[in-house]
């Protein structure tokens, strides 16, 4: 678990923030802001957080300005209210910050325009879209409208924010099998032999294509090595093959192996955290890679080494070495924005962040261990 020097409470918050996906940003005369989320120490009670505009120019941050304080639980409540340190937060418009449990924040107002929990499921046009699986609410779709400031939800029964179908893997004896459900038909057995490993609460993978065809892993063993092979199926005509590796699965690991689309949109399959494969439908390969592209001519090495820590490069050149997670890092156009750590014996400690940039080729650190993550880079 991540740590910071200071309180079981903050330790807590940056042990378990994950950063969003990078936002596509230009530079005007190199001056970009960053939107972080930080614990606010003084409060004692609520543990208030806030969002924090940290202003570049030139390479060099020459300001920061608060823009709203959230308390992460009402007064007189146990339930949680607005997090920025428990999963993935969205920013939209350069305005709308979706924490990681459902609320949206207004920068720009500086107020909780929604206190609903609930699953993002996509932003588009006017609309945040949300999925809600609770025992006592239900299971319904719902969205806040960003031009009436309204939230409600979506009385369309047949409507379907993804690709794909219903389908279903059966693990209860080997070999796995896939059945699929067609809409207002029986279900049908659609593969007869998914593979098999034994791995507690595995979890197979299948990444839709489009609305007839998906991707998924098929495990076995040969000769005490693990094998996967990924297959293409067409839910009328079948599977085809792909590719196959052999492949690393800690049994023991509770992480489940995920499909997937980078940030240069790149399909990806990855066996665990540290070993993936950019999959080629076109060329029928799957090509081990050694870093996660991370966008606009970033990566970070997948591998992270104690006395170096992870290699970052911009289109294909080192530029730095630091220990960071690089599911938590965020890019621009020309720019990196990197959760920054020192390691002490085996415990990580939360720092603060770095900053790069092309037109300076420098790193800029912001020493801040009440950090909590970065949420977006807007252009001035």
């Amino acid at each position: 678990m991540r740590k910071t020097a200071t309180g079981f409470f903050k330790q807590l918050l940056c042990g378990l923030f994950l950063f969003s996906q990078g936002i596509n940003a230009q530079t005007t005369e190199g001056k970009f802001s960053v939107l972080v989320a930080e614990y606010e120490e003084s409060s004692n009670v609520n543990l208030n957080q806030a969002i924090v505009r940290y202003c570049f120019e030139k390479g060099e941050m020459v300001r920061k300005e608060k823009l709203i304080s959230v308390s992460t639980k009402k007064r007189g409540s146990k339930e949680d209210y607005v997090r920025f340190d428990l999963a993935t937060n969205t920013l939209y418009k350069n305005r709308y910050i979706v924490a990681g449990n459902g609320p949206i924040v207004d920068i720009q107002t500086g107020k909780v325009v929604m206190e609903e929990k609930a699953q993002l499921v996509k932003c588009a046009n006017d609309s945040i879209v949300f999925y809600t699986n609770d025992i006592f609410k239900g299971k319904y779709y719902s969205y806040y409208n960003t031009l009436t400031n309204t939230y409600q939800k979506i009385e369309n029964l047949s409507y379907k924010p993804f690709l794909g179908q219903d389908v279903e893997v059966d693990y209860s004896s080997p070999p796995f099998k896939i059945y699929y459900y067609p809409i207002g038909a029986e279900k049908k057995l659609l593969i007869d032999n998914a593979g098999f490993v034994k791995k507690d609460k595995l979890k197979i993978p299948t990444y839709w294509l489009d609305n007839d065809n998906f991707i998924y892993p098929n495990y076995s063993n040969e000769n005490g090595e693990n094998i996967v092979t990924l297959y293409k199926v067409n839910v009328k005509k079948g599977k085809e093959k792909i590719a196959s590796a052999k492949i690393d699965l800690p049994l023991d690991s509770a992480v489940n192996p995920l499909i997937y689309k980078n940030a240069a949109n790149e399909l990806v399959f990855a066996s665990t955290a540290t070993a993936k494969y950019v999959i080629s439908l076109k060329e029928k390969k799957m090509t081990w890679q050694e870093s996660e592209n991370i966008g606009n001519g970033f990566t970070i090495s997948l591998n992270e080494y104690r006395t170096s820590g992870r290699s970052i490069k911009y289109q294909g050149q080192e530029i730095g070495n630091y220990y960071c997670d690089y599911n938590r890092t965020k890019t621009a156009n020309n720019i990196i924005v990197v959760p920054f750590e020192i390691v002490f014996k085996n415990e990580k400690y939360a720092q603060g962040i770095i900053v790069w940039n092309k037109d300076y080729r420098k790193w800029k650190s912001v020493d801040n261990p009440s950090v909590l993550g970065v949420i977006g880079i807007i252009e001035k």
